[in-house]
């Protein structure tokens, strides 16, 4: 199953992700997957988003350098549901 979420910037930092994080893991874990993933840049504009991951649990899994482009990196982070 795959499911996309995204927060606003003007709207970051109000709780909206970690709602939307903690309610699509509940689905998530109610359908039976074992394994969540999300992923994420490690550009200065994502700081908040791999922030929010880390906030709510997931841990670092991987990193691709140069992913997307020269000096942008993606970044998987992973969670079981509890």
């Amino acid at each position: 199953m795959c499911a996309i979420a995204a927060v606003h910037p003007t709207a970051q930092g109000s709780g909206i992700g970690n709602a939307l994080a903690s309610n699509l893991e509940t689905l998530l874990n109610s359908r039976g997957q074992r394994i969540l993933i999300a992923d994420t840049s490690n550009t200065i504009d994502c700081a908040r988003t791999r922030a929010c991951h880390r906030n709510t649990c997931y841990a670092e899994e991987a990193r691709i350098r140069d992913f997307r482009a020269e000096g942008d990196a993606k970044i998987t982070f992973w969670k079981s549901p509890p």
